[in-house]
């Protein structure tokens, strides 16, 4: 174990400086080891926090928000039931955040699920705190089920289908199109009480001719070959 010649601090047999002035150590007897494990890390933020710990913190903070507006609710505003609101955007916050430090091997649509559940419980909860003329359960909450469904066959084809630029071109486009053609018929039905399809249909359209041109290619192995070389694949 050598010291530094400058502060005389002991040094660790992996140090090329002193950690506590930065001299360049140079002891002849004692060669530094650049591949032994050193003492601390040697850049900023390489000390990383427990997942555990960070959804305990994320739980502490979610209680401590929710305890606070209730009391704040009781005893100080309390003309109107607010802080039921909160609570629930809190618990909906916590249900996006915690699972990804205290699950593993969860597969993605499982989160999906469970993240489009706690938007649908915390809109049906609105409707019913508020006067929204049920524009909720007409038009926002068939939207967030459109939404999550999107979502979870996006992530479902991940997970099946094998890995492609054309196969994810398809899933991706096919999603998009079924999802706007579903947009646009909850919100006609909730306008004007029947469904008229128009960009829409559009839209859907030029997905389709995408999708025919991306399983053309993918069927041919010369179109392929042309694919990969023009866009350097």
């Amino acid at each position: 174990m050598s010291y530094c010649v400058h502060c005389g601090v002991e040094l660790d047999k992996t140090a090329k400086k002193c950690p506590l002035c930065s001299t360049p150590v140079y002891d002849p007897s004692e060669i530094p080891d650049p591949e032994a494990v050193a003492p601390f890390p040697s850049e900023k933020g390489q000390v990383e926090m427990p997942k555990r710990d960070i959804g305990i913190l994320i739980s502490s903070l979610v209680l401590a928000i929710s305890g606070t507006c209730v009391l704040l609710n009781l005893f100080a505003y309390d003309s109107y039931p607010w802080s039921i609101a909160v609570i629930g955007g809190c618990v909906m916050l916590w249900i996006f955040l915690l699972p990804t430090y205290i699950t593993k091997n969860v597969p993605v649509y499982v989160y999906l699920f469970l993240d489009g559940g706690a938007v649908l419980l915390y809109l049906w909860l609105i409707e019913r705190m508020t006067d929204t003329d049920g524009w909720l359960l007409i038009v926002g909450i068939p939207i967030v089920i459109a939404t999550t469904l999107a979502a979870e066959v996006l992530a479902v084809c991940r997970n099946v289908i094998k890995h492609h630029i054309l196969s994810t071109i398809i899933e991706i486009v096919s999603t998009i199109g079924v999802y706007v053609v579903l947009l646009e018929c909850i919100i006609d039905y909730a306008l004007h009480g029947a469904v008229k399809l128009s960009y829409s249909a559009v839209v859907a359209v030029v997905m389709v001719v995408i999708d025919v041109a991306a399983v053309t290619i993918m069927g041919s192995k010369k179109m392929r070959a042309v694919l990969r070389k023009r866009l350097h694949l």
